[in-house]
């Protein structure tokens, strides 16, 4: 029941980070895969809180999907939470539910505690 749900939710995630399906990180992951997502994650919380740079919510929700779609966990997570926050984006607790479940998915605990209060 909740993966139907989920599922529904997922193709509007989808559709707002403009791409096919989240990317899960898989075993044989390269360094350069792992730095990229690493920078785009960097560059959008700088954004997203004006660290060294003009605040820029919406260009750091740009980045998180970025990232997110290629399997950052941490970036999933704070997607998620400017969805559920309406920070940069536009609130939907049924986004974050996806982009929260995406993220414990892959162990974040953090995103396991958020998916009880979406």
């Amino acid at each position: 029941m909740l993966t139907t749900v989920l599922a529904r939710r997922g193709l509007a995630a989808l559709l707002l980070c403009s791409g096919s399906a989240l990317a899960a990180v898989g075993p044989v992951e390269s360094d350069a895969e792992r730095l990229h997502r690493t920078l785009l994650r960097s560059e959008a919380q700088a954004l997203e809180n004006g660290e060294g740079v003009e605040r820029d919510p919406e260009r750091a929700a740009r980045l998180y999907c970025l990232a997110a779609r290629l399997g950052d966990a941490e970036s999933q997570f704070s997607l998620g939470w400017m969805y559920a926050n309406g920070r940069g984006v536009e609130r939907s607790d049924s986004t974050a539910a996806y982009f929260f479940h995406a993220a414990a998915e892959q162990g974040l605990e953090q995103a396991v505690l958020m998916l009880d209060r979406v």
